[in-house]
């Protein structure tokens, strides 16, 4: 069963399972007030006991995917001053996902959930290599011919969700070397500007050595 089928259905059998759970609690609570027995219904006990069961896996399920979904949806723009959060968010969904029972594991709303979160916690150190102002246009063209992709990077439009769809998992160590290549450049631009900087004010004074005119720095 689809994980996304299951919610569903879970939520359906939520919503017919809550009168009945209000009945037996207001048979109980009758019960205890009259000093009678109160009735044991151990086919509702089991039911309830399933139902919180399935509600960890679907509820974490449903939280993942809107969230991680939502992340996408991000302008690139955006996307460096969100890296911090969406790390945190997501390694506490992984952290929950350890928690839940074992019995689940082999689940497919369980397989799938693993994989989504350990894929974005796996992408996300890229994608902040990627997001920095190193990147200039011609490390993102490089980029696309790594990934065989056409990106529209316009600013109102290119969102994370377009390089989430590059498949940068596949060409991991390419797009790494390229990002670390782009920043090293950068470096050594920023190195030629300090020393353009420090010789644009010097001011050089020569004199005259025998009959050779101007040629000897003071």
């Amino acid at each position: 069963l689809a994980p996304a089928e299951a919610v569903e259905r879970l939520k359906d059998f939520q919503t017919k399972f809550a009168p009945r759970k209000a009945k037996w609690d207001n048979f109980s609570s009758g019960e205890a007030l009259f000093g009678l027995p109160v009735t044991l219904y151990p086919e509702l006990e089991k039911t309830e006991k399933e139902i919180e069961f399935l509600d960890k896996l679907y509820s974490l399920w449903t939280n993942v995917t809107q969230t991680i979904g939502g992340y996408v949806d991000v302008l690139w723009t955006e996307v460096r001053e969100n890296i911090d959060v969406m790390t945190e968010t997501v390694t506490s969904f992984q952290a929950q996902c350890k928690k839940l029972p074992k019995a689940m594991r082999d689940w497919p709303a369980y397989v799938d959930l693993r994989k989504k979160i350990d894929d974005f916690l796996e992408m996300l150190p890229l994608i902040q290599m990627l997001a920095a102002p190193a990147m200039r246009p011609r490390h993102w063209t490089r980029f696309q011919e790594i990934t065989g992709s056409e990106l529209d990077m316009a600013e109102d439009t290119f969102k994370l969700q377009n390089v989430t769809e590059c498949s940068i998992l596949k060409h991991y160590e390419d797009i790494e070397e390229c990002a670390a290549g782009a920043v090293k450049e950068e470096q050594v631009e920023m190195k030629l500007k300090q020393v353009d900087g420090d010789w644009e004010d010097l001011i050089f004074v020569f004199n005259e050595f025998k009959q050779h005119g101007r040629v000897v720095l003071d």
